[in-house]
């Protein structure tokens, strides 16, 4: 005996698109690419989030950053993250302040105006928590 056909839908009438979902990793891995707080991050599209190295480089790039700065991945990463910065800003060593300041006391946070890649400005909020062993910053803009 036969199993019963799947009734399909009236001519003309389309089927519901099925809700999205995070992308997936074939297999798991050792370092964590499966994590999905870290697939979290990655996916996040209306929040900027990157990792700096300890000495102020983009070590980690999401799309919400992408889309906010104007920077591909590719193109940012292993870049000092002072290119967010105004002239007059890097000249006061204020990117260098404020990986101190986040070092000193575990995270710095501030509103003030940024530059895109391509010199237009906007005034995220900014959080740089300072996490991990190798003491890496995070930079959140919001």
């Amino acid at each position: 005996m036969k199993p019963p056909k799947k009734k399909s839908a009236a001519k003309g009438v389309k089927k519901a698109p099925a809700p999205p979902t995070l992308p997936r990793r074939a297999k798991s891995t050792a370092d964590g690419a499966d994590d999905p707080v870290r697939l979290l991050i990655e996916n996040a599209k209306d929040y900027a989030v990157c990792m700096l190295d300890p000495s102020g480089r983009v070590a980690s790039w999401n799309i919400g950053a992408e889309r906010l700065t104007g920077y591909r991945r590719d193109e940012i990463f292993g870049k000092p993250f002072s290119c967010f910065y105004s002239a007059e800003e890097i000249q006061r060593r204020w990117p260098e302040f404020v990986i101190k300041t986040a070092g000193a006391h575990g995270r710095y946070e501030e509103q003030t105006w940024r530059v895109r890649k391509d010199g237009s400005r906007f005034l995220p909020m900014c959080s740089s928590p300072q996490c991990g062993a190798q003491k890496e910053h995070w930079r959140v803009f919001r």
